[in-house]
């Protein structure tokens, strides 16, 4: 791979702006548009049924393109699919803000979507290109960093339009940005040239679909499992198919002579390990995130306007670690700074596991801190090693993989810390009212909490553990 793309000066970070900018609209998407919900609710006078498909049709497409769209860039190139990506998502927001129901909502998330998974799937590819191998750690750094600048702006922005204009805005507001990108983007990143390396075959079309509806079916599996129980037919229906259409897929990969993800990576310790340890990582974040705030309010009695504020502290943490740990990574690699990443997440997971409803909010705070420490020491050489280790070939591909194994640990995390803490909670906190508990329903809260926040240390601290097993991959000797 080569070492940049370009020599012009400050190119490299022309190019981290850019997918800074597609991170942070693609991370404040997710709370922007869930804030609004009850809003919709009652705008368009219809079921909350009807209107979860807002986020659902976003998140299940975004899921099921992502990858795709990641070989799209190898085969037609990283530039030219990112900007065509980047015009699709402003098209599908702007229709979003112009919905006049909700069924040209819905269709027009989905346009949204298709933008999204498109600019997202090669927002790592572009930095990837664009920084030396030596820099990349803190490339990726700053990106996680934008990430958590998405998480803290997407409440607040949204609560503000919600509260002053319509929801309308929660989308058209967003359109400049996502047009700047755009035009940044078609006019500042380098064109994509040919490459001694260039990929053959034509783009597999049949492996695409079936790796669509495996993903969509795995999704719409785990979450009806974790509204219905995870023995209901419909559980074990869509699991069931995802499984089905998953080995379809390994199979049509392995006799596709252009496959969408070449499976041969994964014969390489140090890639499948960095995966797997990536789906790890996400689970747990994504458990903690579900869990804290049934604890604040539930747990601790606090409003909700209160516990949001408690919440910030997590991407606040990123925002300011993260391209700290990036600079590290560059230094030391990934075989140090990933394993103390998921010991110091296990440690705060462990902690918090102790703590009683009379816990002072400065504990939580510093235990919240910590936890993001452990997530920023992780992330920037986990993808660094990552994309350091994607042939010329498979940068596209490998870059969308990043994003599709977030997703992955992001629906397994949340369905699982549920169906935990419902078990060991003793009863339905969707039945309790404005979190005015006595004592008892609130320890019973913690009490559950507690038990799902050791299932996801011993997770985090199996996968710190398996980390210092990542071996060398030949293509990261300098790490």
């Amino acid at each position: 791979m080569r070492e940049t793309t370009t020599q012009r000066p400050n190119y490299k970070w022309i190019a981290l702006g850019i997918a800074a900018t597609s991170t942070i609209l693609g991370t404040s998407d997710f709370s922007i548009v869930l804030i609004a919900q009850p809003t919709l609710t009652k705008v368009f006078s219809t079921s909350t049924s009807n209107v979860v498909w807002v986020t659902l049709a976003f998140q299940l497409v975004s899921l099921g393109l992502v990858l795709p769209a990641g070989r799209f860039g190898d085969l037609f190139g990283v530039r030219r699919v990112f900007v065509g990506g980047m015009l699709v998502y402003s098209i599908g927001m702007l229709l979003s803000g112009l919905a006049p129901g909700i069924g040209w909502l819905i269709a027009a998330r989905t346009v949204q979507a298709a933008g999204a998974a498109t600019s997202n799937a090669l927002a790592s590819a572009l930095v990837a290109t664009a920084f030396p191998r030596k820099e990349r750690g803190k490339a990726f750094g700053i990106l996680m960093s934008s990430a958590g600048v998405g998480m803290m702006v997407g409440p607040a922005l949204g609560g503000l339009m919600l509260g002053t204009l319509s929801w309308h805005w929660i989308f058209l507001i967003r359109v400049p940005f996502a047009l700047a990108a755009f035009a940044l983007a078609w006019i500042l990143l380098e064109k994509d040239h040919a490459r001694e390396n260039k990929p053959e075959g034509r783009f597999d079309i049949p492996g695409s679909i079936t790796l669509f509806f495996a993903a969509i079916t795995f999704a719409v599996g785990v979450n009806r499992g974790s509204s219905q129980g995870f023995e209901s037919l419909s559980f074990i229906g869509f699991f069931g198919a995802s499984v089905l259409l998953a080995v379809t897929f390994v199979i049509m990969s392995l006799r596709s002579p252009s496959p969408v993800i070449d499976l041969r990576l994964f014969t390489r310790r140090a890639f499948a390990i960095g995966s797997g340890l990536m789906v790890a990582l996400t689970m747990s974040t994504m458990a903690l995130s579900f869990l804290m705030p049934f604890y604040l309010i539930f747990g601790k009695s606090l409003s909700p306007a209160r516990a949001g504020l408690v919440l910030l502290a997590a991407p606040a943490v990123m925002i300011i670690l993260a391209p700290i740990t990036g600079r590290l990574s560059d230094r030391f690699g990934p075989r140090l700074l990933t394993p103390l990443g998921l010991g110091t997440m296990a440690t705060a997971f462990l902690v918090m596991s102790t703590l009683s409803v009379d816990a002072p909010l400065a504990t939580i705070l510093g235990i919240l801190a910590l936890s993001s420490l452990g997530s920023s020491l992780f992330g920037p050489p986990n993808q660094s090693a990552l994309m350091g280790a994607a042939p010329p070939d498979r940068i596209g591909t490998v870059s969308g993989l990043i994003p599709t194994l977030r997703n992955i640990g992001l629906i397994t995390g949340i369905a699982t810390a549920e169906a935990i803490f419902v078990a060991n909670s003793g009863w339905s906190v969707g039945s309790a009212e404005g979190g005015n508990l006595g004592l008892e329903q609130r320890e019973l809260v913690v009490h559950g909490i507690a038990v799902t926040l050791r299932v996801f240390g011993a997770i985090a601290g199996i996968a710190a553990l398996l980390a210092f097993t990542r071996g060398d991959d030949p293509q990261l000797r300098r790490l």
